[in-house]
């Protein structure tokens, strides 16, 4: 017999799974190349994460704090520039962790959301 996910696993994958790709993008990039556009994979992934929730100003200054950090990766990486592996490693530490707050409110915000909800009597537990 197998058993059918429940929603909060499948809520926790789809706030997850876009906000890994970022961390991926971020570690990644390089600031070499002129087609890499980290702001805007960046930002569409944690729309995609944010859209799970409603909109909140917490959440919002949280995404802000993301861009601010992912546009500053770019600066100190530009390949026309002086490029500083310290300067480097450190604004996408800086950038990571913005990201880990963010999947941390937004996951707290629906554990929040969900302990509001009533549970119905009627129901049992799934064995």
């Amino acid at each position: 017999m197998t058993r059918r996910p429940t929603p909060e696993p499948l809520l926790r994958e789809s706030i997850r799974a876009p906000l890994e790709e970022v961390r991926s993008f971020v570690r990644s990039f390089t600031g070499l190349y002129s087609d890499e556009n980290l702001l805007l994979e960046v930002l569409s992934r944690c729309d995609a994460a944010l859209a799970t929730a409603s909109s909140s100003p917490a959440l919002e200054e949280l995404r802000a704090t993301v861009e601010l950090r992912c546009r500053h990766l770019p600066h100190v990486s530009d390949r026309f520039t002086d490029r500083d592996p310290v300067r480097i490693a450190a604004a996408r530490v800086h950038a990571i962790a913005a990201v880990d707050q963010l999947q941390d409110a937004v996951m707290a915000f629906h554990k929040a959301a969900s302990a509001e909800q009533p549970r119905s009597l009627l129901r049992r537990p799934s064995q």
